[in-house]
């Protein structure tokens, strides 16, 4: 912090962030197919039994770094104005490795006819922004207008194929025989054989490699004021009135240039360009707010909020793509009261309503080129409604108390979509004939719905199904209390959460769902007379509660993969104050 006068400063503050570890692998949870031949699951004979433990042929991981600077300015130009300038950069990077077969099953054309499935993805992003605000307070009026500018540009590169550190030359004499350009391909995997191997070991090229070229520019002018009434009539001075509003324009870019050795390796090889796959959009809108509270007594205030939100289109980071989704917009209304009790008690309850339309959302399926297509899509209605309830009570000095309860009630009004897990939808094996191949799971076969004979797909109606990650019912219970010693402080804590079921895909299956669970944290604080020192024994989730965290529909190796919740974990932080 640099205090130039009582009036001017400038606050300087930088981040870092490292990690390199095994967290967040996928394991094995079910076959995508089962009982469809043509559609068996590639790794079979090498999945983990026990569900928390891993089965890979590469050596699993996340590797990040990621780094931000910031610079706050603020000036009080009068009594009431003020002027802040807040400027901010950010640089990430991270590379993760995954075999999406989910098996030790070692995958190549040469050893077992299987495509290998090792994937590495890498993500280089840079961003940076800058706001402007200025803040205007008087007696019935605080106001703050400004302007917003956002520039991010995101690398991402995706590969499958060979082994992390290993690899074979088989894939050279196919790009040649294609006329590529090897330095190209390489380029386009991220790496050359001499960044990855040496001696006379050649690293040839992976099957897939996609280099995207991700771009966003936004800027934004918005305001709002709070009026209060009372300067109209002294019977209304317990009234304000919120208006806002927000303009927005953004404009989107995606380039997804990438060499494809088709049929898991065997060919032929597809080529797709920088020039072929660049596509760009720009979005505009203005969101506005209204608002209005009434400070029914000094403990007790009641409010009404009708606001409209806007999220850009995205482009879809997948081989040969020129997809920039349409943008989301909500409109939400929501209604409540914010309450001082007696006791030392405190309330706040929450009523709201949102319809959301083109939520944007991806998925793979099984089948084309790659082994695997990406689908990026809107859907075309969202709408929910629900409630949340926090409290918070002292009930003694040493003794403080704090909860919440929500309900949401969120489901797809509209929503035609492909389903990953329909044998039908995925195009291998022989197709769909009612003479030589009536197989019901054949690609191709009949659908319940139309079926397009152009693509030859059935799409389905999820309009009443849940959204994702989204709990009907979640509440936490927290509880803390002090503990006066001649040295310090001690406070016990406690935690006790729980969700209802969620689904993690919008198809409502058990499968991808996690059903009801309460987990509970506890741990024991030691704090020094001035608060410089302070020790922490934790367990969290102490009685190992065991649920998924999320599931994944991989189309490379047709399965379903899982990751769960922690197990039970303990540890010890220090602490030190400056």
């Amino acid at each position: 912090m640099f205090e130039f006068s009582d009036s001017i400063d400038l606050l300087l503050t930088g981040e870092y962030f490292r990690q390199d570890d095994h967290s967040g692998a996928v394991h094995f949870l079910r076959e995508s197919f089962p009982g469809v031949p043509r559609l068996a699951s590639l790794g079979a004979g090498g999945w983990a039994t026990n569900p928390r433990d891993l089965a890979s042929e590469t050596d699993v991981g996340t590797d990040t770094e990621s780094y931000a600077f910031t610079g706050t300015f603020r000036a009080d130009l009068t009594d009431e104005l003020t002027f802040t300038n807040i400027a901010n950069y950010r640089k990430f990077d991270s590379s993760l490795f995954q075999d999406l077969d989910l098996s030790a099953v070692v995958n190549s054309l040469q050893t077992n006819g299987q495509a290998t499935t090792v994937q590495e993805r890498r993500i280089d992003s840079e961003q940076y922004s800058n706001e402007v605000q200025f803040n205007y307070s008087a007696e019935f009026l605080d106001l703050v207008v400004g302007g917003f500018y956002f520039h991010e540009r995101q690398r991402p590169i995706d590969n499958v194929g060979l082994g992390r550190r290993n690899g074979m030359a088989s894939n050279i004499p196919l790009l040649q025989a294609a006329g590529i350009d090897l330095a190209e391909a390489y380029e386009l995997c991220g790496y050359s054989p001499d960044t990855v191997g040496g001696g006379s070991t050649i690293i040839a090229p992976k099957r897939v490699c996609t280099k995207s070229n991700l771009g966003t520019d936004a800027w934004a002018l918005f305001g709002q004021a709070n009026l209060s009434l009372g300067m109209f009539s002294d019977g209304l001075d317990t009234v304000t009135l919120k208006l806002g509003g927000r303009y927005s324009e953004e404009t989107v870019e995606s380039a997804n240039p990438s060499i494809v050795i088709a049929g898991g390796g065997r060919g032929p090889v597809i080529r797709h360009t920088t020039a072929s796959t660049y596509v760009e959009r720009s979005f505009k809108d203005f969101t506005p707010e209204l608002g209005l509270s009434w400070e029914a007594t000094p403990d007790v205030m009641l409010y009404y909020t009708y606001s409209e939100g806007f999220k850009a289109g995205s482009g879809e980071n997948a081989s040969g793509s020129r997809t920039i989704v349409d943008p989301e917009t909500v409109q939400n209304h929501e209604a409540g009261i914010k309450a001082s009790l007696p006791g030392g008690l405190s309330a706040n309850l929450a009523v709201y309503t949102y319809d959301l339309e083109g939520a944007q959302l991806n998925k793979t399926i099984a089948g084309g080129p790659t082994g695997y297509t990406t689908i990026f899509e809107n859907a075309a209605e969202t709408r929910a409604k629900g409630f949340e309830l926090d409290v918070f009570g002292r009930i003694t000095p040493e003794f403080r108390v704090s909860g919440s309860v929500s309900y949401t009630d969120a489901e797809y009004r509209d929503f035609e979509t492909l389903d990953p897990l329909d044998p039908r939808n995925v195009a291998a094996g022989t197709p769909y004939d009612p003479v030589t191949n009536p197989d019901p799971t054949a690609f191709g076969a009949p659908c319940d719905g139309d079926l397009n004979p152009a693509t030859p797909t059935c799409e389905i109606q999820l309009a009443g199904n849940r959204v994702r990650n989204t709990p009907k019912w979640a509440w936490n219970l927290h509880a803390e209390y002090d503990v006066e010693l001649d040295s310090g402080t001690v406070t016990l804590l406690g935690d006790v959460s729980h969700k209802s079921r969620v689904f993690f895909s919008e198809y409502q299956r058990e499968i991808e769902s996690a059903r009801a669970y309460t987990t509970v944290d506890a741990s024991v604080i030691y704090r020094t007379l001035n608060d410089q020192l302070s020790v922490q024994a934790w367990v969290k989730n102490l009685f190992d509660v065991d649920r998924p965290s999320s599931t994944f529909a991989l189309a490379t190796g047709r399965l379903i993969g899982v990751t769960y919740l922690q197990p039970r974990t303990y540890g010890l932080t220090v602490g030190y104050n400056f």
